[in-house]
């Protein structure tokens, strides 16, 4: 998937890909359904372990990405809009999770989709999408809440010494700020 990703739509191999998006058109219905959700609880973390799930997001990601190329390529932009939105969505819900590896997970997701963007505002047929794109929330993933939980667990967290604590503090708040 990642190498079909890097190369111009028109220059897919359409049967390889559709394939592809079969094998894993279930779990990109699932994905479609959860972000026409109101709210979607997305598998929680348990700091300071890394999310089992990473992975799975990054598949489901660059199939997303990978459908709204494929789309593009048969000349079908509502689709492939479809597919963008999708992508969007997944990563504001992720990327707002209580841990700050869960906002980098949907800044990743985001920064992928919007490169299919790229892509389709290039096309020649494609419509006009500035209204939607002007719209998309700023940032579209907030940081803010997951720094936040994170520096009051630092606080409170007994494993921690002082010292510790402090070295923390000092690396997290500032890259967070950057």
């Amino acid at each position: 998937i990642r190498q079909w990703l890097g190369s111009p739509p028109n220059a897919l191999p359409l049967d390889e890909v559709q394939a592809a998006l079969q094998r894993l058109g279930p779990a990109l219905k699932l994905v479609e359904q959860a972000v026409q959700c109101s709210q979607c609880n997305w598998p929680a973390v348990t700091p300071p372990a890394m999310p089992a799930n990473l992975r799975e997001y990054r598949t489901l990601a660059y199939a997303l990405a990978l459908k709204a190329r494929f789309e593009m390529a048969q000349g079908r932009y509502d689709q492939a809009a479809g597919a963008i939105r999708t992508g969007l969505v997944a990563a504001k819900q992720i990327g707002e999770g209580t841990t700050p590896i869960q906002g980098t997970v949907g800044v990743a997701i985001g920064a992928l989709t919007l490169r299919q963007v790229e892509e389709f505002v290039q096309g020649a047929v494609a419509p006009n999408i500035h209204e939607a794109l002007r719209q998309l929330p700023k940032p579209l993933v907030d940081l803010n809440k997951a720094v936040a939980i994170e520096m009051a667990s630092l606080k409170s967290d007994p494993k921690l010494n002082v010292v510790t604590r402090l070295v923390m503090e000092r690396h997290i708040k500032p890259a967070h700020d950057r």
